[in-house]
């Protein structure tokens, strides 16, 4: 819920899919660098190298973070969808996989019901708008 009332303070979010979509592009890139590292981080077992492979994708998605298209804001969501899912893989036994696809579908679910809440509510205050002006 709180995922979908920070999405819904975007302006423009709420008019289509298209941002939607931009979003779960972003989530599905951040979740798969996450399975690629939490895989090989399955082959070494070395916090230093956790360390290292965070550092190396911050480095790595930072720079088109900061780099000023119009893309840079998937960037950071990917990076902060990779920081999530390798946070809650390591310290448990659950699979990376499993995470990124729980994500996936929160995040489509999400878009969805602002993009349908937000269309019934502007269609109720169009009719409610149209009763109230006086006909010419």
């Amino acid at each position: 819920l709180i995922y979908i009332m920070l999405l819904t303070g975007q302006p423009g979010f709420a008019k289509s899919f298209k941002a939607g979509g931009a979003m779960l592009i972003a989530n599905i890139a951040g979740g798969l660098i996450a399975i690629l590292v939490f895989e090989l981080l399955v082959v070494v077992r070395m916090f230093p190298y956790l360390l290292l492979m965070v550092a190396l994708w911050g480095l790595i998605l930072g720079e088109h973070l900061f780099s000023g298209k119009p893309a840079a804001k998937l960037y950071g969501t990917a990076f902060s969808t990779f920081l999530v899912i390798i946070g809650m893989t390591t310290n448990t036994e659950s699979e990376a996989g499993v995470k990124v696809y729980t994500r996936i579908f929160q995040t489509f679910i999400a878009v969805v019901y602002i993009v349908v809440a937000s269309g019934f509510v502007t269609a109720l205050f169009e009719s409610f708008s149209r009763k109230k002006t006086p006909a010419s």
